[in-house]
């Protein structure tokens, strides 16, 4: 079930969004949208199918992928300064909660402003985990493990009791997920 703030309980205003290569998925409410309204090219507005922040934030971000001419291309230094150009405009005073993820199925950026944001890295020398449960959330999460893999999560809660590290706010990282899952800070 979606937690609205913005826009009515329905599919076009249910996450993740998906437009080409990327989905989208948006943590918090943007109480300031004329800003960003301005900002999503005619294209992009066009696509908009809900009434979601959500949706308009992630059209920006297309737009501005669009604008560097790498929306249709494997993530690299431009797209990452791309996404980074957003940033002063989410992180105005007064504009609302803005955590996302943006990902393309080998890369995924994660926000972080005005709602928690956690991350977890698993690597080969961590204990098999199978089965994990939070006491404090009550999630389950069963997955298939070996000591041979690798992972990074993200997540707006600790969802285990395992070592989840904070993102500070206003964060940007970017995760990969070849030749191995390794993540870094971009802003």
């Amino acid at each position: 079930m979606r937690l609205k703030s913005v826009g009515e309980v329905s599919v076009p205003n249910t996450h993740p969004f998906q437009r080409g290569r990327w989905v989208f998925a948006h943590n918090g409410t943007i109480e300031d949208l004329a800003p960003l309204r301005a900002r999503v090219s005619a294209e992009r507005r066009a696509e908009v199918h809900g009434e979601t922040d959500s949706e308009l934030l992630f059209a920006y971000l297309l737009t501005l992928l669009d604008a560097a001419g790498v929306t249709d291309q494997p993530a690299g230094p431009a797209t990452d300064d791309a996404i980074a150009a957003a940033l002063p405009l989410l992180h105005t005073p007064g504009l609302g909660a803005c955590n996302f993820l943006l990902a393309d199925g080998d890369t995924c950026y994660a926000h972080r402003l005005g709602r928690t944001l956690f991350l977890l890295e698993r690597t080969p020398s961590d204990a098999v985990r199978v089965h994990r449960e939070s006491s404090e959330t009550g999630a389950v999460l069963d997955t298939p493990w070996s000591q041979g893999r690798r992972a990074v999560l993200i997540a707006s809660e600790n969802l285990t009791e395992e070592p989840w590290q904070s993102i500070d706010e206003r964060t940007l990282l970017r995760v990969d997920r070849l030749p191995r899952p390794a993540w870094r800070r971009l802003a």
